[in-house]
């Protein structure tokens, strides 16, 4: 099979398509022969030797497939055949992938194998972050940091189902009107503070219930400040950085709960029952319509390099996904 190596040097030049053998499932995995795959940061820092895949993870990239069951399936859930959308360890960046069943769901009929490669990750981790931890129920005031990025434009589409006054944020005022039309009452700019022309607004006054942050050190306490009383602040990146000089007060006086999340080192059998969780609550929101994925782009996978470069350049809106033949998108 085809797969993505990484070559010594980091950088999308490091990246090149090779002939690699095709992983062999295990007692309790599925073979899964894969149509598109999402790209995500985490991509980009294990490229460039940042953080390493998890102990016993293929070295390929990776991590979110859709594609089609092409080995029995022990657990019994997919017969042969059957359109699957999975998160996996490791190894995504191939034409074939190892999956464990129960961090797979089946493809809706009504998405494509490009439109399910950008959800896995993000329904699991939005599902976490906003109904786990966050407990967002109606009228709860929710900022998203970095709204347009795969992660970011699904968690605003979650939060407005959830019936939550959205704000997000971003650092190019010509995705406001994307952002909007995801479901953001409020787009503002990367530091918290109004695009010009634009005001805070009533609904958002008295500050935020939750906020879910990609960035790290360089929000934090731009974050602290503007948490209504007994506000969570939900951390899950560190885009922007980890050292950073805090006042606390904010932390004691506003009786604030800070919480670090992260999916990939999760214990197996934690991580499958979240999965769980969030595919039953939010797949038939995706029949429905209430949810979509946003595409930003698709590339051919012998255009990994341009993929990368694209996702590195912050301009995307939505999911980038590299589709491995032509039918992907149908």
């Amino acid at each position: 099979m085809r797969a993505v190596r990484v070559a010594d040097g980091g950088g999308s030049k490091a990246l090149y398509l090779e002939q690699s053998p095709i992983p062999r499932p295990g007692p309790d995995e599925i073979l899964v022969e894969v149509r598109a795959s999402g790209l995500n940061h985490a991509d980009l820092y294990q490229r460039d030797g940042e953080w390493p895949a998890p102990e016993g993870a293929p070295d390929i990239l990776g991590v979110e497939i859709a594609g089609i069951v092409a080995s029995v399936d022990p657990s019994g859930r997919f017969p042969l055949g059957t359109r699957v959308m999975a998160l996996v360890a490791g190894g995504g960046y191939a034409e074939a992938v190892v999956v464990d069943p129960r961090l797979a769901a089946d493809i809706p009929t009504e998405l494509s194998f490009v439109e399910a490669a950008a959800l896995p990750e993000a329904l699991i981790v939005g599902h976490g972050n906003l109904v786990e931890i966050g407990a967002v129920k109606r009228r709860a005031r929710v900022l998203i940091h970095g709204g347009a990025s795969g992660m970011g434009s699904i968690m605003i589409q979650m939060a407005a189902d959830l019936g939550a006054q959205v704000a997000t944020t971003t650092g190019n005022p010509i995705k406001i009107d994307r952002l909007r039309a995801l479901g953001a009452c409020l787009v503002l700019s990367r530091d918290g503070t109004p695009f010009a022309g634009a005001s805070i607004g009533e609904a958002f006054r008295g500050g935020f219930d939750v906020i879910v942050d990609m960035a790290g050190a360089t929000t934090l306490q731009a974050n602290l400040d503007c948490l209504a009383e007994r506000g969570t602040l939900i951390m899950m990146g560190i885009l922007g950085g980890t050292l950073s000089e805090i006042d606390i007060d904010p932390i004691l006086l506003k009786r604030l709960t800070l919480r670090g999340t992260i999916l990939r080192p999760l214990p197996t059998a934690e991580k499958e029952a979240l999965a769980s969780r969030a595919f039953a609550r939010w797949l038939p929101r995706l029949v429905k319509g209430a949810v979509r994925p946003v595409i930003d782009s698709i590339y051919p996978f012998e255009a990994v390099r341009a993929a990368h470069e694209r996702l590195q350049s912050g301009l995307h809106v939505g999911k980038i996904v590299l589709s491995l033949n032509p039918e992907s998108v149908g």
